[in-house]
């Protein structure tokens, strides 16, 4: 089972590149928690890599379940497809970043509330992009990665230092990917218009940007008007 998952990532150059550093990105970390710091919060990476390891095993029982849900409006299944990956993601995010609180079931019942209400808003903009390009625009899963890793070096604040950008850049990636390739799956007829490379990706930014700068204001309106529904700043910074 497993060689099968490791053929199906080599079957690119670029993944075979990608593959790389994440072992090596992988290696990291684990020296890190084991020899220098315990932080529960990095073990949720290694839950949702299983999760991905059997999304790509079953990927084609994946793909029939998810066309078999009947949806007139060809944009309303994979936006509530991203949605749903996204609270299902969450779930695992509150439980181990609750774990460096100690553990109480009450609480954590509560975080999984808080970081999944603060991440409907957080991903609208990818959510919305990426359905809206992926039904227009021809989409290699390359591209798909790339825009993603981009956008989770940003979202996640990967960018803010030189470590996390080197070691946990590309594991992050994966892990977007691994959440919005249902997206992907969803889409019965992916979009065939041809534009230059250069320019889908200006366009694809310049939209997230711009529907993120649409629902920030209510985000950070929210938060400070009602902390209560959104996880502590020591897990997510105002």
């Amino acid at each position: 089972m497993f060689h099968l998952f490791i053929k199906y990532i080599l079957e690119d150059y670029f993944f075979k590149v990608i593959f790389i550093c994440f072992v090596i990105s992988f290696i990291v970390l684990n020296i890190y928690i084991i020899f220098i710091d315990f932080i529960p919060q990095l073990f949720y990476y290694y839950i949702i890599l299983i999760f991905g390891f059997l999304m790509v095993k079953y990927q084609q029982n994946l793909s029939s379940l998810i066309k078999k849900i009947k949806i007139k409006n060809m944009y309303l299944k994979p936006i509530m497809i991203g949605y749903f990956m996204v609270l299902f993601e969450e779930f695992f995010a509150a439980f181990f970043n609750h774990i460096s609180e100690g553990f109480s079931f009450s609480l954590f019942i509560i975080r999984i509330f808080q970081f999944q209400f603060f991440n409907i808003f957080a991903f609208t903009s990818l959510i919305l992009t990426l359905t809206y390009f992926l039904i227009k625009y021809k989409f290699s899963k390359k591209e798909l990665f790339i825009y993603l890793w981009c956008f989770s070096i940003f979202s996640e604040w990967i960018y803010s230092n030189i470590s996390l950008l080197l070691f946990l850049s590309i594991p992050t990636a994966i892990i977007y990917f691994i959440i919005f390739y249902p997206i992907y799956l969803s889409i019965e007829n992916l979009g065939k218009k041809e534009i230059n490379i250069y320019l889908k990706f200006l366009i694809f930014t310049f939209s997230v940007i711009w529907i993120t700068i649409l629902v920030s204001p209510i985000l950070d309106f929210l938060r400070y008007t009602y902390p209560f529904l959104f996880p502590p700043s020591k897990f997510i910074p105002m």
